[in-house]
């Protein structure tokens, strides 16, 4: 059901291969872009991150820096930074982080299917960061970093990305910044190709993980192009090169979600207030402290993370509580209240702290797991420290949200509680970029 396509992409040389990729435009700010690529004129954070090449106080949104974006690009290909493949290809693309591997599909996903409802997204575009993003795709007529996509886990399709990936990779090494190995295998036998896209046909739906934003501005892109064309008398197909993104396609059971914790600082409330309402929904246990053993995943450990759905962890005063949500509060049959950093919302930071909307409020901190529950326990002391007498800080620890239940959410039509899903490990720009072109 879904319409896939391999195509001529861009990629660096052998001999480039770790000094071209870059972390994706939106989880480095333009001051850490510029450290980052201080000395390496071929770090590709100068194309999707192109104001690092203007002055500090230049306007990352002014027409001067997609200018400069189209500037970069140009000259990576000029310069053989980026080299045009000479024939169209599918890649496999592994990475690995800690005892994480995930591999999926790097190849074209269809607008139209977006625009049809059959690649789902879970969570609302920004105008002013959906602007910038088709701002820049279309003035550099190029998907520069690929929208992370995910389908239900398929035998046939999974068996693809086993066996296409028993040679030696194309690309291979370790990204020193983030820990993860990176690697890709170009898929370039069109025997091989069609079968793939045979088996995608029957793929009801792709699930957008991350990169709502790119998916969002290609569809911009894709409309502003159509309506050019009919506007002049001619007709569009729906197989034109601008009715085509990037993206990175996984299966859903290879896909790590992790925790996405909450810390509250300077709430005007007291601890004894605090645990009082508690009791009305949770059954409230202090963890015992104990040695943090580790287990070799992405995230470190830490003796008071919850080990279940249900249950949240809170470090309040100097010490950690399990809070066991009473099953009458959870309505179990709906996609989205279900979750539980809805639930926390509901039960507690709503009705308790008065927080109406996560995405406005000043005195909360949304902390990755990567960070560790230690990070919360250090931010909730330093702000006790400096706290007024009236005053509480607390946070709280959220056992992640799982695939399915993305999926279910994004099937329902409906979108995912704010701060809710934590993907790692992040897909890497600059391996493969695709010019928009016949």
């Amino acid at each position: 059901m879904v319409k896939i396509k391999a195509f001529l992409g861009y990629s660096p040389p052998k001999s480039l291969e770790k000094k071209v990729p870059s972390p994706p435009y939106d989880v480095i700010s333009s001051e850490e872009a510029r450290k980052f690529a201080e000395g390496n004129e071929q770090c590709f954070l100068h194309v999707n991150k192109p104001e690092i090449d203007l002055p500090e106080d230049t306007n990352p949104y002014s027409d001067e820096v997609y200018k400069q974006a189209k500037i970069n690009l140009d000259a990576f290909i000029e310069k053989g930074y980026l080299v045009k493949e000479t024939q169209p290809q599918l890649y496999i693309y592994a990475q690995t982080r800690g005892n994480h591997t995930q591999k999926g599909y790097i190849l074209l996903a269809s607008i139209d299917d977006y625009e049809k409802g059959l690649i789902k997204k879970h969570e609302f575009t920004r105008k002013d960061k959906e602007e910038d993003r088709t701002k820049i795709i279309n003035i550099q007529n190029a998907n520069a970093g690929p929208v992370f996509l995910s389908y239900s886990s398929k035998q046939s399709l999974d068996d693809f990305l086993e066996t296409l990936s028993k040679r030696d990779p194309d690309f291979d090494f370790f990204a020193d910044w983030e820990g993860e190995r990176h690697q890709v295998w170009k898929v370039s036998d069109k025997k091989i190709i069609e079968s793939i896209q045979g088996e995608f046909d029957s793929v009801p739906a792709l699930y957008i993980c991350d990169g709502h934003h790119r998916m969002q501005s290609a569809a911009n892109v894709a409309k502003m192009r159509k309506a050019e064309i009919e506007k002049n008398g001619g007709t569009v197909t729906g197989e034109e090169p601008f009715n085509f993104v990037m993206t990175v396609v996984f299966p859903h059971t290879q896909l790590a979600i992790f925790d996405y914790n909450r810390v509250l600082f300077k709430q005007k409330k007291k601890k004894e207030e605090l645990m009082e309402f508690l009791k009305q929904s949770f059954d409230i246990k202090e963890v015992e402290k104990k040695e943090n053993v580790p287990d070799n995943t992405i995230t470190p450990p830490h003796y008071a993370k919850p080990t279940e759905k249900r249950v949240f962890s809170m470090y309040l005063d100097k010490k950690w509580y399990y809070l066991h949500v009473h099953k009458d509060k959870v309505d179990e049959s709906d996609p989205v209240k279900s979750i539980d950093s809805q639930i926390l919302t509901e039960q507690i930071l709503t009705p308790f702290f008065g927080i109406q909307d996560l995405r406005s409020e000043k005195n909360i901190d949304f902390i990755g797991g990567t960070r560790g529950y230690q990070a919360l326990q250090n931010l909730v002391d330093k702000n006790d420290a400096q706290k007024q007498n009236d005053e509480i800080s607390v946070a709280f620890g959220i056992f992640p949200v799982t695939m399915l239940e993305l999926m279910n959410v994004a099937d329902s039509g409906r979108t995912m509680p704010p701060k809710s899903t934590w993907f790692l490990p992040k897909l890497l720009s600059g391996l493969v970029v695709r010019l928009i072109e016949n």
